[in-house]
């Protein structure tokens, strides 16, 4: 009989993931969430990448 609630609560907590994510898509949520997402990641990659650059490049030849 335990299995029986199981895979009741299972198939409950399926269909109530489905429509959460369906309401979160429906209103625009989920856009403006992956939009902001991309746009910090755009930042952090940004600023990473200013501090990584070297202001001088150094000297390659034998000589100098």
């Amino acid at each position: 009989m335990k299995w029986h609630l199981d895979r009741i609560a299972t198939a409950l907590g399926l269909v109530a993931a489905v429509a959460a994510m369906s309401g979160m898509v429906a209103t625009g949520a989920y856009d403006h969430a992956a939009a902001a997402e991309a746009r910090g990641y755009q930042a952090l990659f940004h600023a990473v990448s200013q501090q990584a650059a070297p202001t001088t490049v150094p000297s390659t030849e034998v000589g100098a």
